[in-house]
């Protein structure tokens, strides 16, 4: 140690024809030439308990803030809100008891599909099932009075854009309000007075397989896919759920992709209104119901209608109220609407959704191609027939993949928190770093658009000096994939 070579107060420690510098307070190396670290251990993010999200000091201030993914809410983005369902079998299974006997659930969604399961609760033949039928809201709803009654939604809510859906049951009372209309009520006449379904769970989105085909064959539900869209909020009893406590869940992604869903029912998904079946009355909100029914009703009256940005679903089942006294729903100067006008209102309206078939000009090719793509199940996509063998195939619109198109992009931007490194040097404070991820089918999720950043470097000697940095904006499904590279990954934002 005659000649040791510690710096900044370092003790030298004597070895064996050898020494090492032992360090005081934050100064580092093999000789403690290294000064204490820029980011200081004070810094609030060091130890943040964001969850799902990056750590954030707004400026001027001590303490940090968490800035959720897509999909997560909280102060520590812990709880998980919002999800999308991208798959036929996607479905939530929620807990039976914070279901009955009394409750109000709120589901807020999203959708472009014409037929979809967006909630279940059934056992037997008692049963409320909500599903998106034909581009409308259809409810079948049975407390053991056989038959069911049936009521649909007026509006069309399959057009990608954000609605509210509010659905109350009292007993035999049911009674439905979309984008805060005028409330409109079904009684499920008979000896049974309420749903006795208590150890039964509440499916939203979606049913499994079993249960899917048991509904079919009572009618409970016209078609057993699941809802695909954006499920945005659900609420029992005004409180928010964490959907990633809940019994289960399947085929689901946290976050909704995009401002809008791009998805689109299969052709010849829904099956059709069997002959036979009994027609129930559609009616108005009652004029004089007790307990909660004539409460909800005075509600949608005065409540205002919401912006197209929020789809809104409201079960309530509770064990009080009695028959709702109403007409039937007046449209077009007082008209009442029955189920085989709803039906002819659903065909008009599916005529315009359902994609165009290839045409038939006369010629063999045109016509075998015409046979060909008449039932194709090609979802967000064209038909194209084989040339060499029979059958058909599916050319998926951009950033689309599966065997039928029916692969949503999750091109998505993934930020962590982190220093910028260059040169053996560091930024001097960490901020989000992003980069592209997800599934774009045959193309590539890369940047589509940057911005820069001025970030202020230092080095290990003790220099300093300013970088300007790429900053990405926005992540696309892009078919130039053999440029990318290290763009696909910057950051944003100092804290």
């Amino acid at each position: 140690c005659q000649k040791h070579l510690c710096q900044n107060g370092g003790q030298c420690i004597d070895g064996l024809e050898t020494y090492e510098c032992k360090c005081v307070g934050d100064w580092s190396g093999r000789y403690c030439e290294r000064g204490p670290s820029v980011l200081q251990q004070t810094e609030p993010c060091l130890q943040h308990d964001c969850r799902h999200g990056v750590c954030t000091v707004p400026k001027g201030r001590t303490d940090y803030t968490c800035k959720c993914q897509s999909g997560y809410s909280g102060k520590y983005c812990e709880f998980l809100t919002s999800v999308n369902l991208v798959d036929n079998g996607s479905f939530l299974q929620l807990a039976p008891p914070a279901l009955l006997p009394s409750c109000n659930v709120t589901i807020a969604f999203r959708s472009r599909v014409t037929d979809g399961v967006l909630a279940y609760l059934g056992h037997g033949r008692q049963h409320l099932a909500v599903e998106i039928f034909r581009g409308r809201l259809r409810i079948s709803y049975d407390v053991g009075n056989h038959p069911a009654s049936t009521m649909f939604s007026y509006e069309l809510i399959s057009d990608g854009k954000d609605h509210t859906v509010e659905l109350l049951a009292s007993k035999k009372n049911f009674t439905l309000r979309v984008d805060g209309g005028v409330a409109r009520s079904v009684v499920n006449e008979g000896e049974h007075s309420s749903l006795q379904v208590e150890d039964q769970p509440l499916y939203l989105g979606g049913v499994p397989p079993e249960l899917g085909k048991h509904a079919l064959e009572l009618w409970h539900l016209r078609n057993s896919t699941s809802f695909r869209g954006c499920m945005k909020r659900v609420e029992i009893n005004g409180r928010l759920q964490d959907l990633s406590q809940i019994q289960k869940q399947n085929k689901i992604v946290p976050g909704c992709i995009g401002g809008h869903q791009h998805d689109q029912a299969r052709s010849g998904l829904s099956n059709g209104v069997g002959s036979g079946r009994p027609r129930s009355t559609i009616f108005d909100a009652p004029a004089s119901s007790t307990s909660s029914a004539s409460a909800f009703a005075r509600s949608s009256s005065s409540s205002q209608a919401p912006t197209s940005e929020t789809e809104t679903t409201s079960i309530g089942i509770s064990s009080g109220g009695s028959r709702s006294q109403a007409g039937p729903l007046k449209v077009d100067g007082g008209r009442g609407v029955s189920l085989m006008e709803f039906q002819s209102l659903s065909r008009s309206h599916t005529s315009d959704v359902v994609r165009k078939r290839p045409s038939n000009r006369g010629t063999s090719r045109n016509t075998v191609a015409a046979s060909v793509c008449s039932s194709h199940e090609c979802v967000e996509g064209r038909c194209k027939p084989r040339k060499r063998r029979a059958g058909y195939r599916c050319r998926c619109k951009r950033g689309w993949g599966g065997k039928f198109c029916n692969r949503a992009p999750s091109c998505r931007r993934e930020s962590k928190v982190s220093h910028h490194f260059a040169n053996q040097c560091r930024s001097a404070r960490p901020f989000r770093q992003y980069s592209c991820t997800g599934n774009c089918g045959r193309s590539c999720c890369r940047p589509k658009r940057f911005r820069m950043k001025r970030v202020s470097m230092i080095c290990n000697d003790g220099t300093k000096y300013t970088k300007m940095v790429q900053i990405v904006r926005k992540c696309t499904c892009s078919t130039q994939c053999r440029r990318m590279g290290s763009s696909s990954s910057t950051g944003e934002g100092g804290a």
